[in-house]
Protein backbone atom coordinates (compact mmCIF):
# COMPACT_ATOMS: atom_id res chain seq x y z
CA UNK A 1 0.00 0.00 0.00
CA UNK A 2 2.84 2.16 0.59
CA UNK A 3 3.94 2.39 -2.65
CA UNK A 4 0.54 3.28 -3.91
CA UNK A 5 -0.34 5.87 -1.69
CA UNK A 6 2.86 7.74 -3.15
CA UNK A 7 2.31 7.29 -6.01
CA UNK A 8 -0.75 9.13 -5.82
CA UNK A 9 0.78 11.42 -3.81
CA UNK A 10 3.16 12.34 -6.27
CA UNK A 11 0.03 12.13 -9.14
CA UNK A 12 -1.72 14.85 -6.81
CA UNK A 13 1.73 17.10 -6.85
CA UNK A 14 2.09 17.25 -10.64
CA UNK A 15 -1.22 17.23 -11.29
CA UNK A 16 -1.09 20.66 -9.50
CA UNK A 17 1.49 22.09 -11.65
CA UNK A 18 -0.71 21.20 -14.96
CA UNK A 19 -2.78 23.18 -17.49
CA UNK A 20 -6.05 22.15 -15.37
CA UNK A 21 -8.61 23.37 -18.22
CA UNK A 22 -6.81 20.74 -20.26
CA UNK A 23 -9.45 17.99 -21.17
CA UNK A 24 -6.78 14.93 -20.56
CA UNK A 25 -6.20 16.24 -17.04
CA UNK A 26 -9.52 16.45 -16.45
CA UNK A 27 -9.99 12.53 -17.47
CA UNK A 28 -6.65 11.75 -15.55
CA UNK A 29 -8.03 13.60 -12.68
CA UNK A 30 -11.48 11.41 -12.74
CA UNK A 31 -8.93 8.10 -13.31
CA UNK A 32 -7.05 9.27 -10.28
CA UNK A 33 -9.91 9.59 -8.42
CA UNK A 34 -11.68 6.07 -9.38
CA UNK A 35 -8.11 4.78 -7.61
CA UNK A 36 -8.14 6.77 -4.92
CA UNK A 37 -11.53 5.67 -4.18
CA UNK A 38 -10.61 1.88 -4.87
CA UNK A 39 -7.08 2.16 -3.13
CA UNK A 40 -9.66 3.74 0.16
CA UNK A 41 -11.94 0.75 0.18
CA UNK A 42 -9.44 -1.71 0.62
CA UNK A 43 -7.41 0.30 3.38
CA UNK A 44 -11.12 0.34 4.73
CA UNK A 45 -11.51 -2.83 4.56
CA UNK A 46 -8.05 -3.58 6.31
CA UNK A 47 -8.70 -1.00 9.30
CA UNK A 48 -12.13 -2.72 9.80
CA UNK A 49 -10.56 -6.91 10.07
CA UNK A 50 -10.57 -7.79 13.43
CA UNK A 51 -7.53 -9.10 13.12
CA UNK A 52 -5.90 -5.65 12.38
CA UNK A 53 -2.70 -5.12 14.91
CA UNK A 54 -2.41 -1.44 16.23
CA UNK A 55 0.75 -1.15 14.12
CA UNK A 56 -0.98 -1.94 10.86
CA UNK A 57 -3.97 0.25 11.76
CA UNK A 58 -2.28 3.19 12.72
CA UNK A 59 -0.13 2.77 9.38
CA UNK A 60 -3.46 2.40 7.33
CA UNK A 61 -5.26 5.24 8.90
CA UNK A 62 -1.99 7.31 7.94
CA UNK A 63 -2.15 6.45 4.57
CA UNK A 64 -6.35 7.25 4.36
CA UNK A 65 -4.99 10.71 6.05
CA UNK A 66 -2.45 11.39 3.53
CA UNK A 67 -4.74 10.58 0.57
CA UNK A 68 -7.14 12.85 2.32
CA UNK A 69 -9.50 10.22 3.38
CA UNK A 70 -9.72 11.44 7.02
CA UNK A 71 -12.85 11.34 7.85
CA UNK A 72 -13.49 7.51 6.23
CA UNK A 73 -10.77 6.56 8.58
CA UNK A 74 -11.92 7.45 11.39
CA UNK A 75 -15.18 6.45 10.65
CA UNK A 76 -14.21 2.73 9.70
CA UNK A 77 -11.86 2.75 12.71
CA UNK A 78 -14.74 4.16 15.08
CA UNK A 79 -17.67 1.64 13.67
CA UNK A 80 -14.88 -2.11 13.77
CA UNK A 81 -14.12 -1.21 17.42
CA UNK A 82 -17.76 -0.46 18.31
CA UNK A 83 -18.89 -3.82 16.69
CA UNK A 84 -15.69 -5.15 18.29
CA UNK A 85 -16.69 -3.72 21.82
CA UNK A 86 -20.70 -5.23 21.60
CA UNK A 87 -18.86 -8.75 20.80
CA UNK A 88 -16.63 -9.26 23.72
CA UNK A 89 -19.58 -7.69 26.13
CA UNK A 90 -22.07 -10.35 24.69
Amino acid sequence: YDGAVEQVDQIKYELAQTDQRSPVVARFRATLQENIGRLTSYLCHEIASPTATKDSMAAHIQRLVVLGMAREARETFLASRSDMIKEKVR
